[in-house]
């Protein structure tokens, strides 16, 4: 007999993931990979996946990030809401030309045959990232809204 609902194991499990995920991020050391700065995590499937973060124009993606095999860009592009106590200046909302120049600095500086991009987006700006999706990738496309 079950003791918890099914929902409730659910979130345990995925807390308890969330748990390991927090205590493997490292730093990777200097030894593993010469000038690399990235973090790891261990995935308890796919073993150690390195990402970095960088809080600068993703536009310009290829001036500061060197070639390598990367296999996904995850963004969160400006929407325009002006948001107060936003971090960032969110007073124009992308559009077609600045997704475009983005997916084309991601496409400059990765190596990877194969790779993924999501674009946190408002749903305002859903055509113009649809349409520059469909234009530089030829992967397909897949939407996600929530």
């Amino acid at each position: 007999m079950i003791s918890y609902p099914d929902k409730f194991s659910a979130h345990i499990c995925q807390a308890q993931a969330w748990l390991s995920m927090v205590n493997s991020n490292q730093s990777v050391s200097q030894e593993e990979t010469v000038n690399l700065r990235c973090l790891r995590f261990e995935h308890p499937k796919f073993g150690d996946i390195l990402y970095e973060i960088h809080c600068k124009d993703a536009k310009l993606l290829h001036d500061y990030i060197p070639k390598r095999d990367y296999s996904l860009v995850l963004a969160d592009i400006p929407y325009g809401f002006d948001i107060p106590g936003c971090l960032h200046d969110n007073t124009v909302a992308w559009g077609h030309v600045e997704v475009a120049s983005m997916v084309r600095a991601f496409k400059v500086v990765t190596t990877a045959r194969v790779w993924r991009i999501i674009l946190v987006h408002s749903l305002d700006q859903y055509g113009p990232v649809k349409s520059v999706l469909e234009q530089e990738c030829n992967g397909g496309l897949q939407s996600c809204v929530w």
